[in-house]
């Protein structure tokens, strides 16, 4: 099956026939985690920096923050999943595109500070190379053998 993962969303998966998309990421980060060991691949569609005022909301989605997502994810993989997320996993980041200078809010680039920032506090490495700049991505990525391909479109700054 192909699954999109629409905005604050997640998917994880064993089915090695499945396919995980997160389409057209501009100031939203892509989360990306895959186990090698146990052939799980997750990817989560991360939209806002911080939780700090929604957490105590009803329905509070922990997905939808760079702040919390790391975390909830974790959870998943570890407790529920048995990967040793030191060990066995496979950590990608994309996305949070820098938005230019008449962007008060710098979305983009505070997410990607923010997830950075929880995955260096667990220790965790990472590969955050398709982060930044000016293109939108999409990210597909294949289960199986947690094969990624990305889709650049470059944004029009004029």
């Amino acid at each position: 099956m192909s699954y999109v993962i629409g905005l604050g969303e997640y998917i994880i998966s064993r089915n090695p026939k499945d396919i995980l998309k997160i389409l057209g990421l501009s100031s939203c980060v892509g989360l990306y985690i895959y186990c090698r060991k146990k052939k799980m691949l997750g990817m989560a569609h991360i939209v806002l920096p911080s939780s700090t005022i929604y957490k105590h909301e009803r329905g509070f989605n922990p997905v939808k923050y760079a702040d919390t997502a790391i975390e909830e994810m974790l959870k998943i993989f570890c407790c529920k999943g048995g990967c040793r997320h030191q060990e066995n996993l496979e950590i990608r980041i994309y996305g949070g595109i820098d938005s230019g200078t008449g962007d008060f809010f710098r979305i983009g680039e505070k997410n990607r500070e923010i997830v950075r920032n929880e995955l260096i506090r667990r220790g965790l490495r990472f590969d955050e190379s398709e982060t930044g700049g000016h293109s939108i991505r999409t990210i597909i990525a294949k289960v199986g053998d947690g094969s990624i391909s990305i889709i650049k479109r470059t944004v029009d700054r004029a």
